[in-house]
């Protein structure tokens, strides 16, 4: 499987290899006349482990090598651009489950200048805390010394009544003075504010975050990321918050998953496509920064109210084989073809309305689409996957039919070991809705079970 090359370099490597094991085997060690005469033999036996190594471990033609450590990425002076908030229990897991990929798969950990986490549950922030994921981030805490217990799912109404207002204000406030010290540096500031946010009353301290933050970073683009949950109460409270935010509208867009449709499954989609198009720019050459990709997605109009609301779709291929060298260190390999298979079977697959996160209309006319390809594969054979993948796409008018589509290849690391078989292929696709924030709400006002929109999804 992984000899390679012509057969006259194997066997003259192979003999060239006899040959010196002979030699070696055939010394009596004990007349060695002096140390010099032993570092030779040691520096020898070494020389023919590398030799025989290489002659084994190569990949034969047909082969992409695996990433399967932290991916090496170019250095990019855009360091530290992004901050991002975790609002409640459902943001902070998120979020460190974000952070675990920016520094572990991505190897872009510098892009996050900092991390704000307002979680009131002082059980629940010390849990995260010893977990680790945060860890080499700079974080700042809101701390609320009378809501130490959180508000436990309560509504925003509940939330944003005096008596419970004046537990949490000024902590927040506080929470983000320190927070922006923490972020202002000479010449830097966050161009992109991520805030994921729980559902019900978290939702109202979602906004006035991205207000306090929106006063000292007023250039920055907002982005919430919340859920529909799957209780209607909760999910009423989305229209209530998006309904409280057109009043004073801060954020650019709303991206939001329905938990409907499936919780994991649209947790890891999301965490995935925010690694891949933060880590694009830096693996493949002339690819759009993150920032900009997500402008690009939603462009204001005078008619929108409250901001855009973009769409997200995954898909994911499990069981891509992966072929690990015999012989130690341990490489990974996977073979070309199943590579190039697996990467249009999902760029093709992903349009399917069954695989968004949320059932909304998509997308709006005339507005950037990105479809993101994440394989696990070292450069230069990503590009050349995405070469070849280009190609054949074009050859079926992929790019004619839309020409507001654009594709991007990343590499994310996954974690493997000498039993591991196989990699997985993720392809997402971010699209802004047509529906708008009025069509968001009304979702989240609609009684419709998941098995109706699961059926909807189906039939469109």
């Amino acid at each position: 499987m992984f000899l390679g090359g012509n057969f006259f370099t194997e066997r003259f490597g192979l003999t060239f290899l006899a040959t010196h094991v002979e030699e070696v085997l055939s010394m009596d060690f004990s007349q060695l006349p002096d140390p010099i005469t032993v570092a030779g033999v040691g520096v020898t036996l070494i020389a023919l482990y590398l030799i025989l190594w290489w002659l084994v471990t190569r990949p034969g033609r047909g082969m992409f090598p695996v990433v399967h450590h932290r991916p090496p990425v170019a250095h990019t002076l855009a360091s530290g651009r992004t901050a991002v908030v975790a609002v409640g229990t459902f943001g902070v897991n998120l979020v460190a489950q974000m952070a675990l990929n920016f520094r572990v798969k991505a190897n872009c950990q510098d892009q996050i200048g900092g991390i704000l986490v307002v979680e009131f549950d002082r059980a629940r922030r010390d849990e995260v805390a010893n977990k680790g994921n945060l860890q080499g981030y700079r974080v700042e805490c809101a701390d609320a010394p009378l809501a130490t217990n959180g508000f436990g799912g309560e509504s925003i109404e509940v939330v944003n009544k005096s008596e419970n207002r004046v537990k949490w204000v000024f902590d927040l406030n506080k929470g983000i003075t320190g927070f922006c010290k923490l972020l202002s540096r000479p010449a830097i500031e966050p161009t992109v504010i991520l805030i994921y946010a729980s559902t019900g009353g978290h939702l109202l301290l979602a906004i006035e975050a991205a207000k306090s933050l929106h006063s000292h970073f007023s250039r920055a683009d907002i982005y919430a990321l919340t859920i529909l949950a799957d209780e209607t109460d909760q999910r009423k409270e989305l229209a209530i918050a998006l309904d409280r935010h057109r009043t004073e509208p801060i954020f650019r867009c709303w991206l939001v998953a329905d938990n409907r449709l499936g919780m994991v499954k649209n947790d890891q989609i999301l965490t995935t496509f925010l690694a891949s198009i933060w880590q694009a720019c830096r693996v493949v050459p002339n690819t759009q920064d993150p920032y900009n990709i997500l402008r690009d997605l939603y462009k204001p109009t005078s008619g929108d109210i409250g901001g855009g609301v973009l769409v997200l779709s995954g898909w994911k291929h499990s069981d891509l084989a992966v072929y690990p060298t015999p012989l130690p260190p341990i490489d990974f390999f996977i073979k070309r073809d199943d590579a190039v298979i697996a990467v249009l079977d999902g760029i093709l697959a992903v349009e399917d309305p069954r695989y968004k996160c949320i059932n909304l209309a998509a997308p709006v006319p005339n507005a950037q689409r990105y479809v993101v390809v994440n394989i696990a594969l070292r450069q230069p054979y990503l590009s050349e996957l995405q070469s070849e993948i280009v190609q054949r796409l074009t050859e079926i008018d992929y790019f004619t039919k839309d020409p507001n589509r654009r594709l991007i290849f990343s590499s994310l690391g996954e974690p493997l070991n000498r039993s591991s078989t196989f990699i997985p292929v993720t392809v997402t696709l971010i699209q802004a809705s047509s529906a708008g924030v009025q069509g968001l709400i009304d979702l989240a006002r609609s009684e419709e079970t998941a098995q109706t929109q699961a059926a909807q999804l189906q039939a469109a």
